[in-house]
């Protein structure tokens, strides 16, 4: 995005930002699914400048709180606001000017080129910019997710972790204040996971505010400013990421974890432990996996 932001400078002021500056605060949130509570209680705040992560468990409603940032999910009680903004009273276009969202899905209908899918990034701006403009930020844009080769192909030619770059350059694209990913690391590869994240830090280092939920922790943790652990829908932390223990960890995910500081940049590492190939652990599998004692 500060690639994006930058390059679109060089054409001219009519390309410059037009957001204005980020933030998202969460109070009281509480959210329903067929009369289930999913959501409980749900306060935190994810300031401008900084990655904010949401982890937890599956199911601890992270993907839903991103929904209800995003303004296409109507909680049952809360309020939450982007750029200071109530996002209850927001229409779809001025929304789409404030934050952009990288949902954790993203189906795509029609076999666009994969430039024309980033371009739609652009729609909030309709008559605020010349195609040349607009051009030069999908491009921008492409290129920071390294994608440019995808740009004059079929979207559904792609592979997965390609596709998922090309709507990550998308979101990019929008050049919103707020950014909000769900899991935009799930189907890439290493250096890929590595650009992405690297791409959070430089949006908050452009002042721009990046809520993320990621399942990987060591990743969250290291990464992130604040973090945000969720446990069957209520908040067990929030606050810098120093504020998460591997304690807390332990008791959300049910499963031994250790926090260590990492030998090169002293940033909180996370170990959980492993499975070894040599381990014979007891069988909870049924069927033709079932352990069976009688086998030698």
């Amino acid at each position: 995005m500060t690639a994006v932001r930058e390059q679109t400078r060089a054409g001219g002021e009519r390309g410059t930002s037009r957001a204005p500056a980020g933030g998202v605060q969460v109070e009281g949130l509480r959210v329903l699914r067929q009369g289930t509570p999913v959501l409980q209680d749900v306060t935190f705040t994810a300031p401008p400048g900084a990655v904010t992560a949401l982890v937890g468990p599956n199911g601890s409603g992270k993907s839903t709180a991103v929904a209800v940032i995003a303004g296409d999910l109507a909680p049952a009680a809360g309020r939450v606001t982007v750029s200071g903004q109530p996002v209850s009273r927001l229409g779809a276009a001025r929304a789409a000017q404030l934050r952009s969202v990288l949902p954790q899905e993203v189906t795509v209908a029609f076999d666009y080129l994969g430039a024309e899918i980033v371009a739609l990034g652009r729609r909030p701006w309709r008559g605020q910019e010349r195609a040349t403009e607009r051009a030069q930020v999908v491009a921008s844009a492409l290129a920071a997710t390294d994608s440019s080769a995808a740009a004059d192909r079929r979207v559904l030619t792609l592979s997965g972790g390609e596709r998922a770059r090309v709507q990550l350059a998308r979101v990019l694209a929008q050049d919103a204040a707020v950014v909000l990913l769900d899991e935009p690391t799930a189907a890439l590869d290493l250096r890929h996971q590595a650009r992405t994240l690297t791409l959070c830090r430089q949006i908050a280092a452009a002042g721009g505010t990046v809520v993320v939920v990621l399942h990987d922790l060591d990743a969250a943790l290291s990464t992130a400013d604040h973090a945000v652990l969720l446990d069957r829908g209520r908040v067990v932390v929030a606050g810098p990421v120093e504020q998460v223990t591997a304690k807390d960890l332990e008791r959300v995910y049910r499963h031994p974890i250790s926090i260590v500081s990492h030998p090169v940049d002293g940033r909180p590492m996370v170990l959980p432990a492993r499975v070894h190939a040599a381990s014979q652990p007891s069988s909870t599998c049924t069927g033709r996996w079932a352990s069976n004692p009688s086998i030698d």
